[in-house]
C-alpha cells in the first residue's frame, strides 16, 4: 500500500503493509480500504479471497459443469449439487462468480485466475494456451484491425 505524504510517496513495508492515514500498520486478518482499519469478520460470515468480501458459507457444493471459463485438467464430472448458473463456482466457502480482471475459475485450486499476457483461454481444452504468433506483411496495404 502506498503511504502518503504531500512531499513524497513511501511505500509500507511487508511487516506492516497497510496504510491507515496515519501510519503503516499490520492486521491479524483484513484491512478495510473504506474505512482505512483493520476488521474482522462478522458474526455467521466468513472472508473469501476470490471476492474479498464477507460472505455465508454454504454446505459443500459442486462447481457447475456446465459453466463457462472453467480451468481444468479434464472435464467435470455431472455435478451431484451444482452451483446456480448465477454463482456457477464452489470454492470451498460458498457458490461465487468470479470477478472480471480475474474471470477464470481454477477447479484444482478453487482460484478465480487468469491466462497470462502471453495466454489465451481455450474453451475446447479448459487450459491456458500460448497465444499464436501471427505475422502479417508490411505488403498488405487494405487491412483493418484493432
Amino acid at each position: 500500500m502506498l503511504k502518503n505524504n504531500p512531499n513524497k510517496y513511501s511505500y509500507c513495508g511487508k511487516d506492516t503493509p497497510y496504510f491507515d492515514g496515519i501510519s503503516c500498520i499490520k492486521c491479524p486478518n483484513e484491512f478495510s480500504l473504506t474505512e482505512k482499519k483493520c476488521v474482522t469478520a462478522p458474526t455467521g460470515l466468513v472472508y473469501d479471497p476470490n471476492i474479498h468480501s464477507y460472505i455465508a458459507p454454504e454446505a459443500v457444493k459442486d462447481t457447475n459443469p456446465n459453466a463457462s471459463n472453467i480451468l481444468s485438467p479434464a472435464p467435470l464430472p455431472p455435478a451431484k449439487n451444482p452451483c446456480d448458473p448465477q454463482k456457477p463456482f464452489y470454492d470451498g466457502i460458498a457458490c461465487i462468480k468470479c470477478p472480471e480482471i480475474f474471470p477464470l475459475f481454477d477447479v484444482p485450486s478453487k482460484k478465480c485466475v487468469r491466462c497470462s499476457a502471453f495466454e489465451l483461454y481455450d474453451k475446447a481444452t479448459l487450459k491456458c494456451i500460448h497465444r499464436p504468433v501471427v505475422f502479417i506483411s508490411n505488403n498488405f496495404n487494405n487491412l483493418l484491425g484493432t
